[in-house]
C-alpha cells in the first residue's frame, strides 16, 4: 500500500498520484490522506498562522550581496501556512545532526520579524512531511534535471515517514 494523496489541494494531489503511479502503476491504496486533510482542516486557515508566503524558501532561492539577503523565485509564492515556509527552509536539513540547532535559530530570527507561537512551531513536523510530499512532484515534473531515476527511493522514505507519522500527536496539539 502507498500513503500519497492530499485533497486540500487537487492539482498537487493530481501530481502526486501521477508520480506514484508512474513509479508503481499498481498502487492499490493510500494512507496518510485522511489524516492531513482532517489536521490541515482542523487547524484552519487564521490570519496568525495562514497568509501570503513565498513557499520556495531554500538557500538556492536567497540571494547574498553588499545590500543583504533578496529572495528570487516567486512562482511557488501564494496563500499558505506560516509552518509550511518554515518547512522549505528547514527541509534540506531534516536529517542533520544540525537540525535542532537551525531550526532554533530559523524560529528565533523569524519570531524576531513575527509573532509565531511555540504551539503553532510543535506543528512543524506536519508541514515538513507536506514539503517532503510535495517535492516528489517537483522531481517528477523536471525530467530534465534528471532526478526520476532517484523516485523510487525518494517515494519509499515519504511512504515510511508518513506511515510513522504520529498523527493522532499533531491533532492533540492542534485541538489544545
Amino acid at each position: 500500500m502507498l500513503c500519497l494523496e492530499y485533497k486540500v489541494d487537487k492539482e498537487v494531489t493530481s501530481l502526486w498520484i501521477k508520480t506514484v503511479e508512474a513509479y508503481d502503476p499498481d498502487v492499490d491504496g493510500m494512507i496518510g490522506m485522511d489524516q492531513i486533510e482532517e489536521a490541515l482542516t482542523e487547524y484552519g486557515q487564521s490570519p496568525r498562522t495562514y497568509s501570503l508566503i513565498h513557499a520556495d524558501l531554500h538557500p538556492n532561492n536567497i540571494l547574498i550581496d553588499t545590500a543583504g539577503l533578496h529572495l528570487i523565485d516567486f512562482d511557488d509564492a501564494g496563500y499558505g501556512w506560516h509552518q509550511y515556509e518554515i518547512a522549505c527552509a528547514l527541509y534540506r536539513y531534516e536529517d542533520s545532526v544540525h537540525y535542532g540547532a537551525l531550526r532554533d535559530a530559523l524560529l528565533s530570527g523569524y519570531r524576531a520579524i513575527r509573532p509565531f507561537a511555540h504551539r503553532d512551531a510543535e506543528l512543524l513536523p506536519l508541514f515538513l512531511l507536506l514539503r517532503r510530499l510535495l517535492m516528489l512532484s517537483w522531481a517528477w515534473d523536471r525530467p530534465e534535471l534528471g532526478l526520476r531515476d532517484s523516485l523510487p527511493d525518494l517515494i519509499d522514505v515519504a511512504c515510511s515517514r508518513v506511515e510513522a507519522f504520529e498523527f493522532d500527536v499533531v491533532m492533540k496539539r492542534i485541538r489544545e
